[in-house]
């Protein structure tokens, strides 16, 4: 961290290196460069370099020197409201600092040094503490705060030398959040270097480390205010969190939550720290609370919104909880174009999201607005359903909905077929089709490992209000990232990215059907009875076979998928000798259904994909089934007794 003599010394140079014209402004361009030079892993598009400097230029008006753009002491403004680092920013040019620099400027002679410094120390410090009370973005108010700070640097230093000369430190790769960019406030990354650092914990030194920093923070608890105690401990938090001393920042953190509960700024870099540790579920609740204060305290921190949503977004992806973490980035981008109407991207990004949360007519409204803001980005927004961008943008708006539908439901038809069977022991091909397409669908849910004791107690318990839809009688619908919460306890069991595989099939295949027009919400009695056919059929409870369960499960998959299914789980283990499918080559493993023209045998995945060997050209097929070469045999036989009759 730059002390205080050190630090408008890297703001002028920062500010010398990009004003080219030497005018004492930096331009637009000027700025641009700026921007893009401070964070060389970011690729900014045109349209986020323009919000950034308009966002600036807005803002510190009053330091825009007419064409020749933001004064010396604007940028020095903009980082002392915290929207930029210094020394990350100074360390990412790659400049350095003379000796003379460092000490904070030009020499005075040594009887009035310490009067003159000091004078101009407090005049800075005034300064900066008045731009910061009353900064939104405001980071350390009080100046024994900054003792706290410069003695916990030298603390880390100490440590850091320590663990590093006895081989302790651990340097590897960080990647858990890429650059927050420049500007960004409150942004997790922007303390974070491109390297996680790990220390050990276990030794001496960083017991005396651990003491020595509960010192400081039993000082900064002692302070003559609530507010200064609030400022001591954020401090100490962030530059923990700087130096990627996850847990003991989160201490800090929460110790801010304590001091200030309805401040937005500890909730959220406390859910950073534990989302960072791993846990993020606790990290979700961290982030709820900060989207909370942040509600409440109206348009004082309206601005952090979007960011508070995004990682949001991101500990609920963590839990596996993908749709409520669709609706959460659905919302930063929703902040997003509220502060910034006429951004195309985020109108394209934020129908993506509604997509995904099964909000498709929203969805079409949202992709129509970015195109009308940006008519040449077409491709970019939406390529999946070509034919509905091209209808769009020529206006006719109720056919490019259909079409949009159609792509993006999706849907899979079932392939005609000149099967026929022989015998009513045989499977029909749509009913076998069906019934393998359950099994890989509960394979990927993994509904069958769902506790079908805590499902009833779901289906009578879970307090869902009722609507009311202009043309039927009331539904008790629920919203699809409350419902997800419904699957996370049915499958308590999963980890969370296997959870997220489950929960995205769930929604293509049956949130999708029961939420046709868009609207974000099913009906959880009918999402209740899809649920059964895909849990083993041994382990189907008895109140699920029901009169008022199986028509409606047998309209849904035909009168024959039960049995269906029943034939594939106890036929898993039957195999036919030497038998191989004529299309696939495999073993045939389960069912062989043997053509009895042609004679040519198929397993059941190409039974049911209605595949033929190509050198078999029929106008029909007729197909029986064998679970096993003993009944294969048995059937032979008989059909020699019969020939056997029959001869004279």
């Amino acid at each position: 961290m730059a002390t205080r003599g050190s630090r408008s010394e890297k703001v002028k140079r920062i500010f010398q290196q990009f004003d080219n014209n030497r005018d004492g402004g930096l331009s637009r361009d000027e700025m641009a460069a700026l921007v893009v030079a401070v964070n060389p892993r970011v690729k900014f598009s045109d349209e986020q370099i323009n919000a950034i400097l308009d966002e600036v230029f807005r803002t510190y008006g009053e330091f825009i020197d007419g064409e020749k753009g933001l004064t010396y002491d604007g940028l020095l403004r903009t980082y002392d409201d915290g929207a930029g680092d210094v020394d990350r920013d100074f360390d990412a040019l790659g400049l350095e600092l003379n000796p003379d620099e460092a000490k904070g400027g030009s020499i005075v002679s040594e009887a009035s040094s310490s009067i003159a410094d000091e004078g101009v120390a407090e005049s800075h410090r005034k300064q900066r503490t008045a731009a910061w009370a009353v900064s939104p973005h405001h980071d350390i108010v009080f100046d024994d705060t900054w003792k706290l700070i410069d003695e916990l640097e030298i603390l880390l230093k100490r440590l850091k030398s320590k663990q590093a000369k006895e081989g302790k430190l651990k340097i590897d790769n960080f990647d858990a959040y890429s650059d927050a960019g420049w500007s960004r406030e409150l942004g997790p990354s922007a303390e974070l270097s491109e390297k996680r650092v790990y220390w050990e914990e276990s030794g001496p030194d960083y017991a005396i480390f651990v003491k020595e920093l509960g010192a400081l923070r039993s000082r900064a608890d002692g302070a003559r205010s609530r507010e200064e105690a609030f400022d001591g401990q954020m401090a100490i938090g962030r530059v923990l969190y700087e130096h990627q001393l996850f847990k003991e920042a989160l201490v800090s953190f929460k110790r801010s939550c304590e001091l200030q509960p309805t401040d937005v700024r500890p909730h959220f870099r406390a859910g950073n720290c534990l989302y960072v540790l791993g846990k993020c579920n606790e990290a979700k609740d961290e982030f709820l609370l900060a989207l909370e204060s942040a509600e409440a305290g109206g348009n004082q921190w309206g601005y952090l919104l979007p960011q508070i949503y995004v990682n949001l977004g991101i500990a609920l992806e963590g839990e596996g909880m993908v749709l409520s973490a669709c609706e959460a980035a659905a919302k930063a981008l929703e902040e997003a174009i509220f502060i910034k109407p006429d951004y195309a991207d985020a109108h394209c990004d934020l129908a993506s999201a509604l997509h995904a949360v099964g909000e498709d007519e929203r969805a079409i409204e949202v992709f129509q607005k970015a195109i009308d803001l940006k008519p040449g980005h077409v491709d970019a927004l939406y390529n999946l359903a070509h034919k509905a961008v091209s209808l769009l943008g020529a206006g006719e708006t109720e056919e490019a909905k259909k079409a949009l539908k159609e792509a993006l439901k999706r849907r899979i038809g079932s392939k005609p077929s000149k099967f026929k069977t022989v015998g009513e022991k045989t499977t029909l091909r749509q009913d076998l089709g069906n019934a393998i397409q359950i099994r890989a669908f509960q394979r990927i849910t993994r509904l069958s490992r769902c506790d079908v004791d805590l499902l009833k107690k779901e289906m009578n318990e879970t307090d869902v209000p009722v609507s009311y839809s202009g043309g039927g009688a009331p539904l008790k619908s629920i919203r699809k990232p409350n419902l997800e919460e419904v699957l996370r306890r049915l499958l308590r069991s999963l980890k969370p990215e296997t959870f997220q595989g489950s929960v995205k099939a769930i929604n293509e295949r049956i949130l999708s059907v029961l939420d046709e027009t868009g609207s974000g919400r099913v009906d959880l009695g009918m999402f209740m009875l899809f649920l059964p056919p895909f849990f083993m059929e041994k382990r189907i409870p008895r109140w699920c076979r029901t009169v008022n369960f199986l028509p409606c499960l047998m309209i849904q998959m035909g009168f024959g998928i039960m049995s269906t299914l029943l034939k594939l789980e106890t036929g898993d283990r039957n195999r036919h000798g030497r038998q191989v499918c004529s299309v696939c080559r495999y073993p045939v493993i389960g069912s062989r259904f043997k053509e009895v023209k042609s004679h040519f045998s198929l397993c059941n995945q190409c039974y049911s994909e209605g595949k033929v060997p190509p050198s078999f050209k029929q106008d029909e097929y007729k197909f029986k089934e064998y679970g096993s070469e003993a009944e294969a045999m048995k059937d032979k036989c008989m059909c020699f007794t019969l020939q056997s009759h029959k001869a004279p």
